[in-house]
């Protein structure tokens, strides 16, 4: 019999739809069942590009044994944590809560009423490692299920109380020192630095661009040793390994300490966050080295992950023909063979470490040797491109990674902001035709006037609706998009968005829910911490401090502030953990900063209409152009503010107060 994922988008649950397990999409009906039936919830949740929710799969949802047994004893829901990261976040807090690890595939057991009272991660198919095998947990929570119904119920409660007390955010009573949390936090991220290898922690390493983007936000007030820290971090994971030197972009993390040998799966959060970061340390630096890791990180981001109708895919797979990583792996008599000739191979082997017995399994992740790496120049010579060009060819005639091609709004939100800065300051068209491309994709093809903003989007299908962190990072896109060019239809579209977080996700005490009103969440989340993505709360805060800035609004400065008020603890103790809040504790303590550029009908008399944006990096400054065309729909501060004598007049204010207007763009800095 046919389980229920077959009616589904998401390319994660369809993979599991000609599973024996009879899956249940998440809903009502599955609990409603598990009811009926007097049954416990087996709860499974990963993703598409996840390898080990791929090895359990196959260990045991295919295995007809294993599925009989679930299906007789349980009822079993299926879900992609892309798609519904809310979910994840309760259950992936309560097995934390219960076993101090988490991870996917997760795997949680549940009361009918959806209430956790055991769970883990992978569950091989025999016993190893000290682990049971998922068939020896599934017969000890059926027999606990008869026997031991008392003992769950106390559990369930234990758990559900630690978990809704955790959503009470601290109040704090002192005023806000903003200037003490940022000293505070930076001195702590300086000490936890990996000097070696760059980065915080051992193995595995991920990036953390949010971490990076407060280093060099520092670095333009001055901080020298913020831009030390930043730099040497940003130069370590753009080696080779971590970084994938042929085809461009970056893999999720790095399974070792030195950035070598990723896991392998590529998501487009990772690749939008740090294309912008090393977009801000060329703009800051000048050094060509950054602007060569944005630009290789970008096109191969538009190349790889583009669809058709302008959005974004979620991810690629780290698999192909089921080994992990084959994609991307080279053998020695590969390489000797594309570079048959003596010199090439000698010039090949110069620019790369190629050790005989590889560095992964045998085979070879491409990393610039230590004489080789030069990171204060560009590495794309012609030799590296001859090199490159010559290997893509061959990877593109290899099986290539399954790709997750659902459309994720906040992760597209992401990727507009650093599409329309590198089209900014780069002026590169191609990046200007493609955050063109992916605003109108946001605007018309993730949106309602019924329904509001949509989480998801495959294959010309919206599919479920929009959490907190879209929201924010959809707005905060659509105003970098603004900022590169004035469109009459950002701002009005821009402000039904704010209205409506503020309408769907605020919290009656501080802050806002992860998700809109579900009655199948035991609870709404308001989780704070950043995770691989900034907290939707975070992103929040920082739409409603450029909406101070831009709107005069007041209010919405004081949301944020209070905001802060409840993280600032947390935000000195575990500042890499909470970095995106640090970052809007930096924005809070500048004071507003915007440039109106006011262009007159039928464009600039001197024809500037492509050189009128200042290239002056001040990552602090808003940008409002506005046309006659677009004053009846403009931010506060950019009206009556209009062109004089048919030329591009530029308004600079300060906390709300404006300079003398002027039509000399070198008087911008």
């Amino acid at each position: 019999m046919p389980n229920l994922l077959s009616s589904e988008s998401s390319p994660y649950l369809l993979q599991h739809a000609s599973n024996p397990v009879f899956w249940y999409p998440w809903g009502e009906e599955p609990f409603d069942q598990a009811k009926k039936e007097n049954k416990p919830v087996f709860l499974s949740i990963g993703y598409a590009a996840c390898h080990w929710c791929h090895v359990m799969a196959h260990e045991s949802f295919e295995n007809p044994v294993v599925a009989d047994f679930l299906n007789k004893h349980f009822i079993a829901i299926k879900v992609d944590r892309e798609e519904r990261p809310d979910i994840d976040s309760i259950y992936m807090s309560a097995v934390v809560h219960m076993t101090g690890q988490g991870g996917w595939p997760l795997s949680v057991f549940l009361t009918p009423e959806g209430e956790p009272f055991f769970g883990g991660t992978y569950f091989p198919p025999e016993p190893r490692y000290g682990m049971p095998s998922f068939l020896q947990v599934l017969k000890g929570i059926a027999e606990a299920w008869e026997n031991s119904r008392d003992e769950i119920h106390a559990v369930t409660v234990q758990i559900k109380t630690t978990l809704v007390s955790a959503l009470d955010l601290p109040e704090k009573d002192d005023p806000l020192d903003l200037s003490s949390i940022i000293d505070q936090s930076l001195l702590k991220m300086r000490n936890a630095y990996d000097a070696h290898n760059g980065g915080w922690g051992t193995a595995p390493k991920f990036p953390q661009p949010m971490a990076l983007e407060v280093l060099l936000l520092k670095a333009v007030e001055g901080d020298r040793e913020s831009q030390k820290l930043a730099e040497h971090n940003l130069q370590e994971m753009a080696r080779g390994g971590m970084m994938d030197l042929i085809g461009g972009g970056f893999h999720r993390y790095s399974t070792d300490a030195r950035w070598l040998v990723p896991h392998f799966e590529k998501m487009l959060y990772d690749n939008a966050q740090l294309a912008r970061v090393y977009l801000m340390a060329y703009l800051q630096t000048g050094n060509p080295f950054y602007r060569a890791v944005c630009e290789d990180t970008l096109d191969f981001v538009i190349r790889e992950m583009k669809l058709p109708q302008g959005g974004y895919m979620a991810s690629l797979d780290a698999d192909s023909e089921g080994e992990e990583g084959k994609y991307y792996l080279w053998r020695l008599d590969e390489i000797d063979r594309a570079f048959s000739e003596t010199s090439a191979r000698q010039a090949f082997s110069q620019l790369f470490d190629l050790p005989q017995q590889g560095n992964f399994d045998g085979k070879i992740i491409l990393r610039f040797k230590d004489q080789a790496f030069n990171p204060s120049a560009d590495y794309r010579t012609d030799t590296f491109r001859e090199f490159r060009q010559k290997l893509l060819e061959i990877r593109d005639q290899r099986v290539k990674p399954h790709a997750d091609d659902k459309v994720i709004a906040s992760w597209n939100g992401l990727l507009l902001s650093a599409l329309s800065e590198a089209a900014r300051y780069l002026e590169n068209e191609r990046y200007d035709l493609a955050a063109g491309q992916l605003s109108k994709f946001l605007m018309k093809q993730m949106y309602s006037a019924d329904s509001g903003l949509y989480r998801t989007w495959r294959e010309g299908v919206p599919g479920k609706p929009a959490l907190l962190e879209d929201y924010a990072a959809v707005i905060l896109g659509l105003l970098a998009f603004n900022q590169l060019r004035a469109d009459e239809s950002i701002y009005p579209f821009v402000s039904r968005l704010m209205d409506e977080m503020m309408a769907r996700f605020q919290h009656p005490q501080s802050g806002f829910y992860d998700s809109q009103k579900d009655p199948t969440l035991i609870f709404r989340g308001r989780d704070i911490q950043d995770n691989a993505l900034p907290s939707g709360n975070a992103l929040a805060a920082q739409v409603l401090l450029a909406f101070f800035t831009i709107d005069a609004r007041d209010e919405y400065r004081a949301i944020a502030q209070d905001m802060l008020g409840a993280a600032a603890d947390l935000v000195s103790k575990y500042p890499t953990s909470f970095a995106a809040w640090l970052k809007t504790a930096l924005i809070a303590n500048h004071a507003p900063e915007t440039l109106v550029i006011s262009i007159p009908t039928g464009g600039d008399s001197q024809g500037r209409n492509r050189t009128i944006l200042p290239k002056t990096y001040r990552p602090f400054r808003w940008i409002i152009q506005v046309t006659d065309q677009t004053r009846d729909a403009i931010p506060e501060i950019a009206k009556n503010k209009p062109s004089q004598n048919h030329l591009t007049t530029y308004y600079f204010c300060e906390n709300f107060v404006c300079k003398v207007p002027t039509v000399d763009i070198d008087q911008i800095t």
